[in-house]
């Protein structure tokens, strides 16, 4: 038989957090956030190697202020990707520490958490579409300092890269939404009683 505490403990691991766009797709590609980190490296990587091949620009593999330019976005996506995991787990734990100060039941905690309203796939996918076109306006890749395949590529990772960092803000903002209503909603059972 378990004591009180140990079935605390367990209600208190098992809240589900509402997850966002990309955490959604990851979990549905059953791939761990590593392996889809090293994929999105390597993808981004061989895309701008066969971009540079077919601009004739792989005859200047050493010059290093290129690939410093070229490879500006994908770290940034790479690095965005990579934090996903370590971000989720720190809302979690948020989560689990606000517990104590909410003076509702377990059932009633989690069902709290389940339905705020933390995260709109709506609004996830227009921060990521207004960032990407604000990136494509001022990172002004168009212009002709790279051939073809390299300006698109360009593009592409640009509209990427701030994009997601759009949506990143958007996510952190979002996420305040919840933390500041879960002791309220608290307080408020406590006065209606």
């Amino acid at each position: 038989m378990r004591t009180d505490s140990e079935k605390a403990a367990t209600i208190t691991t098992s809240i589900t957090t509402p997850s966002t766009l990309i955490e959604d797709l990851i979990e549905r590609s059953r791939l761990s956030w590593l392996q889809i980190t090293v994929a999105v490296g390597l993808v981004l990587i061989l895309i701008l190697a066969g971009a540079m091949y077919l601009d004739g620009l792989l005859t200047w593999p050493l010059d290093v202020p290129l690939w410093r330019t070229l490879m500006l976005f994908p770290a940034i996506i790479v690095y965005l990707v990579s934090i996903q995991a370590v971000l989720r787990r720190s809302r979690d734990s948020a989560i689990k520490a606000f517990r104590p100060l909410v003076p509702k039941s377990d059932d009633n905690y989690r069902q709290l958490v389940a339905e705020a309203p933390l995260f709109n796939r709506r609004r996830e996918w227009l921060a990521l579409g207004i960032s990407a076109v604000a990136a494509l306006a001022l990172t002004r890749s168009w212009s002709n300092l790279f051939p073809f395949w390299v300006r698109l590529y360009l593009l592409l990772t640009g509209a990427l890269g701030l994009g997601l960092t759009g949506w990143f803000i958007y996510v952190a903002l979002s996420g305040t939404r919840l933390f500041t209503k879960l002791p309220v909603a608290g307080w408020r059972s406590i006065s209606s009683t």
